[in-house]
């Protein structure tokens, strides 16, 4: 490649207004162009009917089998009962990929829940075009990756993994406080080629706030979240891209630069 290109994407789509909302305000801005979406949470519904057709912007499929927070909680898609391995006593899922590796989860399990939200994505109106995994939990179980290259394959959907290259090299980091000086200075030193930055937008509200956990306190949470929200909307950044000639990309776009 003789240019340089960015996919940025908008982890989280759909599991709260706050980060659909800020994903939206992102997308408007130009630089981000793919949105994952979690349909393991109730606002995912709203955010449907308010921005499954918006053109331009690439949905995929956020699979989640994980739930981080303490105070904010969700479950499979599937009743619990069906994919019983994957949920703790309560019905909610693990809140990381060591605890459900400890519960030694079923592979069988894990697909029918990921196919069920796939199912669920397109029912709500959603194009799914690519599939990630929410905090890559394809560790949990042996050949688990393989399965999910597959399973990809097989419902017509770009597996991130096949798309996922560089991650832009860090230029003196500690010299660029700002996170738009430091992305900024990050592209610059980027030799050319495609590079990935997966991003939270989120508004730091009450909504975000209620996050959190043992390790990460919701304030830390939402502020880092509105971070990003105002680093993609920031003009420096956007003027940045703009002048250098940066391409930003979908996964769509990606895959075909790289067949």
């Amino acid at each position: 490649m003789t240019n340089k290109y960015i996919l940025v994407r908008g982890d989280d789509f759909g599991n709260s207004r706050s980060s659909s909302e800020a994903i939206m305000a992102a997308h408007r801005c130009g630089l981000l162009r793919n949105a994952s979406v979690m349909v393991t949470c109730p606002a995912v519904r709203e955010a449907a009917v308010k921005y499954a057709k918006t053109p331009g912007l690439v949905f995929g499929l956020h699979a989640t089998l994980t739930s981080e927070w303490d105070r904010v909680r969700w479950g499979p898609v599937l009743p619990a009962e069906q994919v019983s391995s994957l949920v703790r006593k309560d019905g909610t899922f693990c809140k990381d990929g060591a605890e459900l590796r400890e519960q030694a989860p079923k592979p069988e399990h894990m697909l029918a829940e990921l196919q069920a939200q796939l199912e669920l994505a397109r029912q709500l109106g959603f194009e799914i075009r690519y599939a990630d995994t929410h905090m890559g939990f394809e560790w949990v179980a042996e050949g688990f990756a393989r399965m999910f290259d597959e399973w990809c394959l097989q419902e017509g959907v770009i597996s991130y993994r096949s798309v996922q290259r560089r991650t832009l090299p860090e230029a003196e980091a500690s010299l660029y406080a700002n996170p738009v000086e430091r992305l900024i200075a990050r592209l610059e030193v980027a030799s050319p080629g495609l590079y990935t930055l997966v991003t939270h937008p989120a508004y730091d509200d009450e909504e975000t706030r209620a996050f959190g956990n043992e390790v990460f306190a919701g304030g830390r949470i939402a502020a880092e979240r509105n971070g990003d929200r105002l680093m993609l909307s920031d003009g420096r950044l956007l003027d940045y891209v703009r002048e250098s000639g940066i391409r930003p990309v979908t996964y769509v776009e990606a895959a075909e630069l790289l067949s």
